[in-house]
């Protein structure tokens, strides 16, 4: 189930595209798509989200990315789009994307209560633009209609809350607490108002309640429609059983025994479609479950590593407070014979000249690290310049 809904904008882009051409005028034919791809694992980066897989999953064949389809399944599309080429990898990273960006342009302004916020659709409007400049549809993006298109859309695309949406934030806030205890998560964190004001962390968090809340409404609507898909199934096995007392026999003219056997199939046909007509419901959230419980199992695997980045990050900053004030701060006049005489009894101390006493966290940010004068960091190796990868991208779990 696409939670999405159909994508006005790509039936527009559609549109477009076909649009009455010049007789020397031909469509631009379209290649794999890898770039797009790695188009998506930057854009997902740069927003905060974390890929599932290291893009060297690109430079594999289609056949061997398919290999890892139990790693993947969460992010693959339910059915296999006819337009895919045998070249083509699999689209995680621009289903990945599509669904971080719900959750940032809609999900967590709606549920603060600015529904259909400027700071919402200015998001929606630039990665939408980013994403069609990519595919090379610079007229498209130009046209005077094209914000006003996108600006339509955004009014009327689905909403999804976790509470009414129009109760505000500390009513939202209530309610992500309560489902994450639902699920037995009981880790500290603060949800900030602005949410482009939160660490990476708090979001992560956040997301984890966001893909709590579809796991939870697809299981509603599993158990909804429970009931009518165990009475189908009973009248299914019903008719199983009666349509062999229904099998012709021998005895009659061969034209009868074919026009029996053309009706029992005709009814069996007949039988089954009305199966999968009334399970339709209950199959398709049985699907949407399971894919939905996948990818929760991933976002929490990755929590630890957000925390990581979080730390990483205020450790950073710290060090940069601590540089910023020490460079302000003058020595005074009257210590500088004292200092300069303990300098040089330090340096005689250590070998070749070296300081080699363990550094405290005031002065380098770490414990224990050992400055030897001379030595030189080495070089890191080049990234692969065959992808325009991020150079903020995560590890992975």
């Amino acid at each position: 189930m696409d939670k999405a809904g159909p994508d006005p904008i790509e039936l527009a882009r559609r549109l477009w595209k076909s649009r009455p051409r010049s007789p020397t005028q031909s469509p631009s034919p379209e290649g794999n798509n890898r770039e797009y791809e790695a188009f998506s694992y930057d854009e997902l980066v740069k927003a905060g989200g974390r890929p599932v897989r290291p893009i060297e999953l690109l430079l594999r064949t289609s056949r061997d990315s398919d290999a890892d389809g139990d790693k993947l399944e969460p992010w693959l599309p339910e059915y296999k789009d006819p337009r895919r080429r045998d070249d083509d990898v699999p689209p995680v990273f621009s289903t990945q994307l599509k669904d971080w960006q719900l959750f940032q342009h809609r999900w967590q302004w709606d549920n603060r209560g600015r529904i259909a916020c400027e700071e919402g659709f200015s998001a929606f409007l630039d990665s939408h633009k980013k994403a069609d400049l990519h595919r090379g549809e610079v007229k498209y993006v130009s046209n005077p209609w094209y914000e006003d298109t996108l600006r339509n859309v955004w009014k009327d695309v689905p909403r999804f809350f976790e509470a009414s949406g129009y109760d505000g934030f500390k009513a939202y806030v209530r309610a992500v607490a309560k489902r994450l205890a639902s699920h037995n998560f009981t880790q500290p964190y603060q949800l900030a108002e602005d949410p482009r004001q939160q660490d990476g962390r708090t979001t992560w968090v956040e997301y984890l309640n966001f893909v709590y809340w579809w796991q939870d409404r697809y299981a509603a609507i599993m158990k909804a429609s429970e009931a009518k898909h165990r009475q189908a199934w009973e009248e299914m096995l019903s008719f199983l059983a009666s349509r062999s007392s229904a099998i012709p026999t021998t005895t009659g003219t061969l034209d009868e025994q074919l026009s029996a056997c053309r009706a029992l199939l005709e009814l069996t046909s007949q039988k089954i479609t009305e199966f999968l007509r009334g399970t339709k419901a209950y199959r398709q959230a049985e699907s949407d479950l399971r894919r939905q419980e996948l990818r929760v199992q991933w976002v929490l695997e990755q929590l630890p590593m957000t925390e990581l980045g979080t730390s990483l990050k205020q450790k950073a900053a710290k060090g940069d407070t601590i540089a910023k004030n020490s460079r302000k701060r003058k020595p005074r006049d009257s210590d500088d014979d004292t200092q300069a005489g303990h300098h040089s009894k330090r340096q005689r101390q250590g070998v070749g000249g070296g300081d080699l006493r363990p550094r405290s966290d005031s002065e380098t940010g770490t414990v224990s690290d050992i400055v030897i004068p001379g030595a030189r960091a080495p070089t890191p190796a080049a990234p692969d310049s065959r992808f325009r990868r991020s150079q903020s991208a995560p590890p992975y779990g």
